[in-house]
């Protein structure tokens, strides 16, 4: 009974700092609709579509004229004629066009006669969706008329048309698209950084909120004061997760979870512990709006050291030690597993007890600051 009143004596305390704390009230509602409208619309379009292509056509014949418009049907490219070589690399330097194509004077005849030849492409390759997406439509597009060529070459040597088709299909990958069934960039993109903005707005409001607690003069009272307080913004964020895994994930087509309660069971100790870390970082603060210079120079390594950016894999190992002391890791991780995989709960135990080492962790950091700061202020 005594921890319970511990536990809705903090909560209720928090709740009471937080109607008087207008950064952290604006920074938990006003933050979590404004980023859910901004991040997510850079992959409205899933696919790059009809990027400006310049074709240099130096040939002039039936076949180069052929595999142009072949290539400017295709979905990624248009197609853009232009003669003058010069012109075209220097729209290509400017940035007007997304790629040129040369196609050499003796394109056809090299074709008719079965001769290997080269297609000379330039593209940006500091995109690199976009030039994937270029260089993928040029390839397929001169290998289909390439091979179209040699089968009409053998069918008038005599050779029967199934043979003919056999030899240009000598084999092909059937490509199976597991955990991302339609090939959506934003499916493996948008979810990991919505739990990293959920982070950050914890990391900072909760910071904000134990700034403007001592300000109020509102006292410490123990362990379980201090969760119930943690307990605050930990429910906040049960609804913004709704909101964004749940609403938005339905909005923007990106894989809801079968097993949301799954989902909230796994993500409620991260959301404590990222209120924990917040909760320890405002008590080194004096203003509330010194909790960005904080947070904002860390939110990039975070979204690395996850590991949906880059494999952890293949990070050196005190990098891994390091991302494994971020909240976001283990939650970006497991939340993957159960929405993107379909994974049981039993499967992601590990990193769920990762969350709550974590959660301790922090917990008792907040409390050992929570003290020197309290034997300090007595001291004076």
């Amino acid at each position: 009974m005594k921890s319970l009143k511990g536990l809705s004596g903090g909560f209720v305390s928090e709740c009471r700092v937080l109607i008087h704390c207008e950064a952290a009230l604006m920074l938990f509602f006003a933050g979590i609709i404004f980023y859910s409208l901004l991040y997510p619309s850079a992959y409205l379009h899933e696919v790059p579509q009809k990027l400006p292509f310049y074709a240099v056509d130096q040939d002039h014949s039936t076949s180069s004229r052929l595999l142009m418009r072949q290539i400017g049907a295709t979905e990624g490219i248009r197609l853009l004629r232009n003669d003058d070589l010069a012109q075209s690399m220097q729209g290509l330097r400017d940035g007007a066009v997304s790629g040129v194509l040369v196609v050499p004077d003796d394109f056809e005849r090299k074709l008719l006669s079965g001769t290997s030849q080269s297609i000379p492409l330039y593209t940006d390759a500091s995109h690199l969706l976009l030039y994937r997406m270029v260089l993928q439509g040029v390839r397929q597009v001169s290998e289909q008329l390439g091979a179209g060529t040699r089968m009409v070459t053998l069918e008038k040597r005599g050779m029967p048309p199934e043979a003919a088709l056999s030899l240009q299909t000598r084999g092909r990958a059937d490509g199976r698209l597991l955990y991302n069934p339609m090939g959506n960039y934003a499916i493996n993109t948008v979810p990991p950084v919505f739990v990293l903005i959920i982070q950050q707005i914890l990391f900072v409001g909760t910071g904000m909120l134990e700034v403007r607690r001592r300000r109020m003069g509102v006292p410490d009272q123990g362990v379980r004061w201090l969760c119930g307080r943690l307990l605050a913004p930990a429910f906040l964020a049960v609804i913004f997760a709704f909101y964004y895994f749940w609403i938005l994930a339905k909005i923007d087509d990106l894989l809801p979870a079968r097993r949301f309660f799954d989902v909230l069971l796994f993500l409620f100790p991260f959301f404590l512990t990222a209120a924990a870390v917040g909760n320890l970082a405002g008590r080194f603060f004096r203003h509330e709006p010194l909790l960005l210079t904080f947070v904002l120079p860390i939110s990039i390594p975070i979204l690395f050291t996850s590991g949906f950016v880059w494999p952890q894999e293949a990070m050196p190992d005190f990098i891994r030690a390091l991302g494994a002391l971020f909240p976001a890791t283990p939650a970006i991780n497991g939340y993957m597993l159960l929405a993107a995989r379909g994974a049981a709960f039993s499967e992601i135990l590990s990193l769920w007890l990762h969350e709550w080492a974590l959660f301790l962790l922090y917990l008792l950091l907040a409390l050992a600051a929570s003290r020197k700061l309290i034997l300090r202020e007595a001291s004076v």
